[in-house]
């Protein structure tokens, strides 16, 4: 997949239409931890190409797999962060992502051991907008020994 771009384009009334969703489900996504979407100085809520292929994704998931929200933070909470960062083994055991399976490492109020500025600039952020590759990341990086 070709590196979407993070920049803020978007408002939420926008990418709501972009997605054909309303702007009440954006909000929530960003409530329970899925996505971040930009904030201007105003608080206004921007969206890039990365939070609009990370909410169809989402509603791939919710739609075609019959996930709900809880069955999504637990998933992004499942993504080898500690890999695709390449952690050193012994930071495992005392980073809050690898320890905490409930919500993603973005959402939680205890940050990682090693933080970019900001959350949506991590890899294990910018990483998770596609489905399928989603779920290669979490089957062949996190127990690569298992098949499909």
């Amino acid at each position: 997949m070709a590196k979407l771009s993070s920049e803020p384009l978007y408002t939420i009334g926008v990418a709501s239409r972009i997605l054909d969703t309303s702007p009440q489900t954006l909000r929530l996504y960003e409530d329970e931890g899925l996505i971040i979407p930009h904030r201007t100085p105003t608080n206004r809520r921007m969206y890039s190409d990365v939070e609009v292929s990370k909410v169809k994704c989402i509603q791939k998931m919710i739609r075609e797999e019959g996930m709900n929200i809880s069955g999504l933070r637990h998933l992004f909470a499942l993504i080898p962060c500690w890999k695709l960062r390449k952690h050193p083994q012994a930071d495992h055991q005392k980073c809050p992502a690898f320890l905490n399976r409930i919500q993603p490492c973005w959402a939680m109020a205890e940050k990682c051991l090693h933080p970019e500025d900001s959350c949506r600039d991590c890899v294990v952020y910018l990483e998770t907008t596609d489905c399928t590759e989603l779920k290669d990341m979490l089957f062949r990086k996190s127990w690569p020994g298992l098949r499909k």
